[in-house]
């Protein structure tokens, strides 16, 4: 089995899409208000950049727009997965999120999010530090991210959100 790591290109779409939408059905992802689906990941990819609203350590709520880096997979030329890293704000690109990482179904526990994770580290700013945020059903996200080195942060008391970090 040949797994395959490049860009993420339009034609990749449908497929990030199906398996986004499977990840908000089984409470993995949630539903980003106001636009379709495909339209967001359209948008995603065309700007390379995620616009998102954020709450600084100081209690400053605003909107910011930070680059993205949008990885496939690929096995044997079948569609498996993606991955999304974004910095954590548009200055300190040194920490580096994991914002969306998603396997098709026929490809789980098959290496594909590690091999995705492990390209992205890869290619990261020298000394980056990457983190995650794990909705409590995230458990299989959550045990692959301490599997390949990262450790549980904190835990949200009020939503269960898992923050991992390595």
């Amino acid at each position: 089995m040949n797994i395959t790591i490049s860009k993420a290109t339009v034609a990749d779409l449908p497929f990030v899409e199906n398996i986004y939408v499977d990840g908000i059905s089984c409470g993995h992802f949630n539903l980003q208000p106001g636009l379709p689906i495909n339209k967001m990941l359209q948008d995603w990819l065309r700007k390379n950049s995620i616009t998102r609203a954020t709450v600084r350590k100081d209690g400053t709520q605003l909107i910011e727009e930070v680059l993205i880096n949008f990885y496939t997979a690929n096995i044997d030329g079948k569609f498996a997965g993606f991955l999304i890293t974004a910095p954590e704000t548009p200055e300190k690109i040194q920490t580096v999120e994991i914002y969306l990482l998603g396997v098709a179904k026929e490809f789980r526990k098959k290496g594909v999010a590690t091999e995705l994770i492990t390209h992205a580290e890869k290619l990261a700013p020298d000394k980056a530090n990457f983190y995650a945020r794990c909705y409590p059903k995230s458990t299989w996200a959550i045990s692959l991210l301490r599997k390949i080195g990262y450790r549980i942060e904190s835990i949200s008391k009020t939503s269960k959100v898992h923050y991992l970090r390595k």
